[in-house]
């Protein structure tokens, strides 16, 4: 007998019209019987189901010791340096006391991607952790404005080199759309940015070796905040935050090309602030009121990093959630994004260093960009 072909699809169909089996599965007849006296096991040309993929082998994995590249969560320090090592992705890292807003502006930025606002400079690719940001998001449209509520999840987590920080998105430049440009942001928690600032040792090091190879910074500044008696002290931590960042600054490969300084929940201080300036007057202190005067001790420091990194700076007001998002619409999110992109998405030759690197030096020092 001839050999069996898969199983018939349930119920049944054939490509011969001649065929009665579909119609009557009891005592239909094969229009090929003469040729397939069983023919739910031979004929060919009744519609059979696909066979089953063979399941992949765990074993191999485990023997190789290899793990899939992605999961969809955000990425963790090995996973990032191994997609560094394949891709010249723009590095943006992201900083900000406790409860600034500093997941809060990524997530607002997400949606906003989704809703188009980028389309006239980037489609949106791909990305490996689009899981982090589903999670991200959907706890962001949950929120009722309620402003004892949070919007997204605090990040919170203690220190490991398991730790995921990194954030993924794919984007494709309407004027160059034969490119693929990989963007990661950083979503760590504010503790570590002000411990680091007041204490440099290995732990710190190491959780940060990220910093030697980001492109551009944005530092997260809750607006309200800064007109309170605490504005002293967010800003006294940025700026021992920046001088860490000067005293690497001659250690670095590359220039660190923006600095961004996003004053969030902005929509809590318009009222007594008055409506932000114009992008080319930002940096006009006294165009942002009682604001100006209390970020005047960090500009002064920002300058330095200009002068030192060669940063470009940029000052942006931001409401990233000022409601609901059926009462209310984000506002700022995007422009300093576009800001920190259009000065680190260039195609800038490899800057080679004047010396071979140290053998001890971190694997993050190693990778290219460009």
């Amino acid at each position: 007998m001839t050999e069996s072909l898969p199983s018939p699809l349930k119920p049944l169909a054939c490509n011969n019209p001649d065929c009665t089996l579909p119609t009557r599965p009891k005592d239909g007849r094969c229009a090929l019987a003469q040729l397939h006296p069983e023919p739910l096991l031979t004929c060919p040309d009744l519609k059979r189901q696909e066979p089953a993929p063979e399941p992949r082998s765990t074993v191999a994995v485990a023997e190789t010791g290899r793990e899939v590249a992605w999961t969809g969560r955000p990425l963790g320090l090995d996973q990032f340096g191994g997609m560094l090592g394949a891709s010249p992705a723009r590095l943006i890292g992201i900083f900000g006391h406790h409860d600034a807003g500093k997941t809060t502006w990524v997530a607002s930025l997400f949606l906003q991607m989704a809703n188009g606002a980028l389309a006239q400079h980037y489609r949106f690719a791909s990305s490996r952790t689009l899981l982090a940001w589903h999670e991200m998001t959907q706890r962001a449209l949950e929120w009722n404005g309620s402003p004892q509520a949070n919007v997204v999840p605090h990040t919170v987590y203690e220190y490991s080199k398991e730790a995921e920080i990194f954030l993924h998105l794919g984007l494709v430049p309407v004027r160059h759309p034969d490119r693929c440009i990989d963007v990661v942001l950083t979503d760590i928690p504010g503790e570590w940015g002000e411990r680091w600032a007041t204490l440099d040792n290995e732990v710190h090091q190491e959780r940060l070796a990220y910093l030697d190879r980001c492109d551009a910074f944005a530092l997260v500044l809750d607006a309200q905040k800064l007109r309170s008696s605490e504005g002293g002290v967010v800003v006294s931590q940025l700026r021992g935050l920046l001088r860490r960042l000067l005293m690497r600054a001659r250690d670095r490969r590359y220039p660190c090309r923006a600095v961004a300084i996003l004053l969030s929940k902005y929509d809590l201080v318009l009222k007594d602030v008055g409506t932000p300036p114009a992008p080319e007057d930002a940096l006009d202190l006294a165009s942002w009121g009682d604001l100006g005067v209390a970020l005047r001790p960090l500009v002064v420091a920002l300058e330095q990093v200009r002068e030192h990194l060669g940063a470009t700076i940029g000052i942006f007001a931001l409401s990233a959630f000022p409601g609901a998002l059926d009462t209310g619409q984000p506002v700022g999110v995007v422009e300093p994004f576009l800001f920190l992109m259009a000065q680190t998405d260039v195609r800038a030759s490899l800057i080679w260093p004047s010396s071979d690197p140290p053998s001890d030096a971190h694997p993050f020092l190693l990778m290219g960009r460009g």
